[in-house]
């Protein structure tokens, strides 16, 4: 062993004899041994109307049995009035000396503004942790001990900042007081302070808040609280104690979340306007059972809370009303129609079944029932739908129809009813009848009468013959088909109106929907999907992708025991594109050539007045040589008789000269 390391052991061993002898004895100054104290995030943000949570760990080592830490939370900002309630209780606990034994917790519960005057109650985490949920309330501060030496007590603490009141920042506090070995506490320096910012919610309504009508009933809830409004028509004069009609208003923020209203400020929401205009008037309630209020009590102009319900109500006088609803902030959420019905003055056949303007409706014959398959409506002076009707029918051949059933009235309010009709037992197929529809005139004070309308009846039997048909004899591959079944009953009469047809295959793959049994009409049924006589989608089957025949069949007629088949044809795509090139190649080919013919003819006419040009200059070089030599002759004369003329003038001189010198 070398000398350096010798001296290094010496001095080792001297430290601990030090050491163990300041730990056995406890000054009245000490504090307790590594007290840290944490928090896992000192700041928070959240959203009016939710609470801020955070976690502290605590720390120390005891070196008597009586050592303890007291932490106190306290909220020190000066807006501590608004900021909530601080929970603050322990979630977890450990000693290092056991895994069974926990630290002891002190806690003074907070009572009115004034804390800590309660008597300490020493407790475990998880007692605390139920009565911290109990009636007790939550403590304000906690006293962490544990009864041994030499011992790590680790503590976790939860802490919530419960429904702050008002948007600002609020700032929580949490310090420590230190009691070593039973002596007085004192204040540690560590304090942790926790920064909780709140925002205002957004309460503001956008574009995808809803206002949904729906027919008065007890409540929203009683089978009518669908999304989708109702047409509601009422009697203007309606007594009934619930509302004729109830909208409800759903608030909805920029992010989608619905505003519930009542006093949680971040679903609080708008309040809102509402305007009727017209007939009748509104109250307010918080669900949609509001009472019929006295005379007089009702407003057209009013404000109500969100989460409440506008209930509408008839004055007695017939009309509409129209009820708009706008927020505080300026957007209009919905405006909602009510009609208020006089007494009635007109019933219309407005349709049946099988055609949308014709009344030829076929009921089966032989003492059978129909479907509903006629609408009447019934309207008021002002050509508003009336409901709440009786209405009755008569045949004028009961030996055909005998009558109606109970007509069935539109479930939404909107003045329409649905009739039956029965054919007499030893009717056939072929007959008809006019049948009357009548209500009570309102009107007539004096004696019974009625308000009527009449409907042409039919009767038809039951399926004898069917055929099958294709709205075109051939098809480009998956086009779309209409295939139309039809069908007679032994007498050669169109079966009766809800015959069913039969179901088709096909010997090739159709596209779209399988051709299934279809509901006769006026003899007929398609594969398009129809309403009322209307037809809604036309194609809802479609040709095979390959060429060639193909063929639908199935079992019908009578006792749908007879093969029935029709065929068409998907043309091939290949062979009419080769033949239509053929034919836009010999087209070309056609061009091509008028195009040279006509160039050739051009060429020739060219040709032509290049010739006749050609002469017209000739002809015109030819006059102007004639022209020139006659010019020049003329000029040839002249200048000889000029010469002519010189020279008997200068004989003249010659003479007169002599005759001088002489």
């Amino acid at each position: 062993m070398s000398t350096t390391t010798t001296i290094k052991r010496v001095a080792l061993v001297a430290v601990a004899a030090l050491g163990f002898g300041m730990l056995s004895v406890v000054p009245s100054s000490a504090t307790v041994v590594a007290n840290t104290f944490t928090i896992d995030s000192a700041t928070d943000s959240i959203t009016l109307g939710e609470s801020a949570t955070a976690v502290l760990s605590h720390n120390f080592v005891t070196t008597s049995a009586q050592d303890s830490v007291t932490i106190t939370a306290i909220k020190t900002s000066s807006n501590s009035s608004t900021a909530g309630t601080i929970q603050f209780r322990p979630t977890d606990s450990s000693v290092s000396s056991s895994s069974t034994v926990f630290p002891d917790y002190t806690y003074v519960k907070m009572r009115a503004a004034t804390p800590g005057l309660d008597t300490p109650t020493a407790i475990s985490a998880a007692a605390l942790w139920v009565a911290s949920a109990s009636s007790s309330g939550y403590p304000d501060s906690l006293t962490v001990s544990a009864a041994s030496t030499n011992t790590s007590v680790n503590s976790t603490f939860g802490v919530n900042l419960v429904a702050p009141t008002a948007a600002g920042t609020y700032v929580v506090q949490f310090y420590m007081t230190v009691s070593a070995a039973g002596a007085a506490a004192t204040t540690s320096t560590t304090v942790v302070s926790w920064t909780v910012t709140v925002v205002a919610a957004d309460t503001t309504a956008v574009g995808s808040s809803t206002s949904t009508m729906r027919s008065g009933g007890p409540t929203w809830g009683a089978g009518t609280s669908s999304t989708a409004d109702s047409a509601v028509s009422v009697s203007k004069s309606s007594t009934r104690t619930t509302p004729d009609a109830v909208i409800k208003i759903v608030q909805k923020n920029a992010a989608g979340t619905t505003q519930t209203g009542g006093t949680n400020s971040s679903l609080k929401g708008e309040s809102m306007t509402v305007v009727l205009a017209g007939q009748g008037y509104v109250t307010f309630s918080a669900d949609g059972a509001g009472t019929r209020p006295a005379t007089g009590a009702g407003v057209t102009t009013g404000t109500m809370a969100n989460g409440q319900f506008i209930n509408v109500w008839s004055n007695g006088t017939a009309g509409t009303a129209t009820v708009t609803t706008t927020t505080t902030s300026g957007l209009v959420i919905g405006t909602e129609t009510i009609t208020f019905t006089g007494s009635v003055t007109t019933l219309t056949v407005t349709k049946s079944y099988n055609t949308m303007t014709a009344y030829g409706t076929i009921v089966r014959s032989g003492g059978k029932t129909s479907g509903e398959i006629v609408e009447i409506t019934a309207t008021d002076s002002g050509g508003r739908k009336v409901d709440g009707l009786t209405l009755t029918c008569v045949s004028a051949s009961p030996s055909v129809i005998t009558g109606c059933g109970t007509p069935t009235a539109a479930a939404d309010g909107t003045g329409e009813y649905y009739l039956s009709f029965s054919s007499a037992s030893n009717s056939t197929s072929g007959q008809s009848a006019v049948v009357t529809v009548r209500v009570v005139d309102p009107a007539v004070t004096t004696s019974t009468a009625y308000l009527t309308t009449t409907v042409t009846l039919t009767l038809g039997g039951t399926v004898a013959t069917e055929t099958i048909s294709f709205d075109k004899s051939s098809y480009s591959p998956g086009e779309g088909m209409v295939i139309t079944r039809s069908a007679k009953d032994s007498l050669g009469n169109p079966v009766f109106d809800g015959a069913a047809s039969v179901a088709l295959t096909s010997n090739k793959v159709l596209g779209g929907t399988a051709i299934a049994s279809c509901t006769y009409f006026a003899g007929t049924c398609s594969t398009s999907t129809m309403s009322a006589g209307a037809v809604l989608v036309q194609y809802t089957t479609y040709a095979p992708a390959a060429s060639g025949a193909f063929t639908v069949s199935g079992l019908g007629g009578a006792l749908g025991g007879v093969l029935l088949s029709a065929t068409a044809t998907v043309s091939d795509d290949a062979a009419t594109a080769a033949a239509s090139a053929a034919g836009d190649a010999a087209a070309e080919a056609t061009d091509a050539a008028n195009a040279a013919t006509d160039a050739a003819n051009a060429a020739a006419e060219a040709a032509d007045a290049a010739t006749a040009a050609a002469q017209d200059a000739a002809d015109a070089v030819a006059s102007l040589a004639t022209q020139v030599a006659e010019l020049m002759a003329d000029l040839k004369a002249q200048i000889a008789a000029q010469k002519a003329a010189i020279t008997a003038l200068t004989n003249l001189v010659i003479k007169i000269q002599k005759k001088i010198k002489a």
